[in-house]
């Protein structure tokens, strides 16, 4: 039975097949390939448009908090009202074949799935489904799942990511010490277990090449292959918070200190300088 996460993901892929310039998607999945070391190296574009959307590209998959105002003003200046689009079928492309590779990795590859997208279906809301299905499993305890957060959010510098903490985990862990440590990229202290969901992220958010059998023994020794699946869902979740950073627009809501959030029954992120809001507004 095809889980409920990838049925999303493959209205992602479909929705972004349909809504792109073809000419576009292919170039994406060509570089995206290369960069990841899934396919051959691809050649720098000789137009100049051509060479602005490569540039963009690579500097998402590589290092998207490295994007500059100058990148993304190339971008709208190439693409105008459509460089939101073309930037987020760039993450589906980034992460689809992140996801792909790592879950076949780990001996769970992403079978071929079928989908109907109504015609009217646009990126955004397929994106929103997906994110709350992938945040309604719970296969992983919250502590878990929030480290797994904090790694990304680092890994991607998204500022409002990094504003922000988990209620229950800070509860299930005793303090946001280690969430904290872990954001801003501090050595902390680890169980074996949160190490090794901690080198997942990496190797998905970095080269997901570099996960090697040992690295995935220890994982199924510590996770169940649910909690496994769910963990590179979380990844590839999370993520999508390179789109904001690469448009300039993950700016925290707060100044200073933290924001609390956690998920209601719907999937949704409640969020609130005061937990006890949280609290409420989740149990």
């Amino acid at each position: 039975m095809t889980h409920a996460a990838d049925l999303d993901w493959a209205v992602i892929e479909r929705v972004a097949a349909r809504d792109t310039d073809p000419a576009h998607l292919a170039m994406m999945r060509a570089r995206v390939a290369a960069l990841l070391q899934l396919g051959p190296s691809q050649p720098t574009p000789t137009a100049a448009d051509e060479r602005v959307l490569a540039d963009f590209v690579d500097q998402f998959v590589l290092d998207v908090s490295g994007v500059t105002d100058a990148q993304r003003g190339a971008l709208f200046a190439a693409l105008g009202d459509a460089a939101p689009g073309f930037a987020q079928a760039l993450y589906a492309v980034d992460l689809g074949l992140r996801r792909g590779e790592v879950l076949r990795r780990l001996g769970m590859p992403a079978a071929e799935v079928t989908v109907d997208v109504p015609a009217d279906l646009a990126m955004w809301p397929a994106l929103e489904n997906y994110l709350r299905t992938v945040a309604k499993l719970q296969e992983l305890d919250a502590a878990t799942s929030e480290l797994v957060r904090a790694r990304g959010a680092a890994a991607h510098q998204c500022r409002i990511c990094k504003s922000r903490l988990s209620v229950s985990a800070i509860e299930q862990l005793g303090s946001s010490e280690a969430i904290e440590s872990i954001m801003n990229s501090r050595d902390t202290e680890l169980s074996d277990r949160h190490a090794v969901a901690l080198r997942l992220v990496d190797a998905i958010v970095t080269q997901p090449t570099s996960l090697d059998e040992g690295t995935v023994a220890q994982l199924q020794e510590h996770f169940t292959p649910a909690q496994q699946f769910e963990m590179v869902h979380d990844v590839v979740r999370n993520a999508l918070n390179k789109f904001a950073v690469a448009l300039g627009g993950d700016a925290a809501v707060v100044s200073e200190g933290y924001e609390f959030y956690d998920i209601d029954a719907t999937g949704d992120v409640i969020a609130d300088v005061n937990a006890d809001v949280v609290k409420a507004a989740t149990r």
